[in-house]
């Protein structure tokens, strides 16, 4: 099942669609839950907006209301290879310098090294995220 937001097109770029999020009520997908999936598209604040890239920007037309639909499948997997590597590249190596008896001294900037390649390695798995445009 799918998780589904309507989203009002605000500017049409080169490549991207800026959006602003339409309030709704949950889709199917999201009413177990009792939240919604894709909150990261919730209102944060009155103007926030968002960039949604697309190789077909020009069949869109600003004002119009678009549904973007995203596998919630897939966006749990993505939240956990956004977040999983700079968590385990900070804790991995505090957990492997405790039991070889480092030093703070060492485990600290070992870990900050695990932070930076975690994150490295986050935003690299993290380019393919897929949101199917619906009209």
């Amino acid at each position: 099942m799918n998780c589904d937001k309507t989203v009002e097109v605000i500017a049409i770029e080169s490549r991207s669609l800026r959006v602003k999020p339409i309030s709704q009520a949950l889709c199917p997908a999201c009413t177990t839950l009792g939240r919604c999936r894709a909150d990261w598209l919730s209102f944060q604040f009155a103007d926030q907006t968002f960039e949604i890239p697309t190789t077909e920007p020009k069949l869109f037309t600003v004002g119009e209301s678009i549904t973007l639909s995203v596998d919630r499948d897939a966006l749990s997997v993505q939240i956990v290879k956004l977040y999983g590597p700079p968590l385990l590249g900070l804790l991995l190596p505090i957990g492997v310098g405790q039991s070889l008896g480092w030093s703070e001294l060492v485990q600290a900037p070992v870990s900050v090294l695990g932070l930076v390649l975690g994150w490295w390695l986050s935003h690299r798995f993290t380019q393919t995220f897929q949101i199917r445009i619906n009209r």
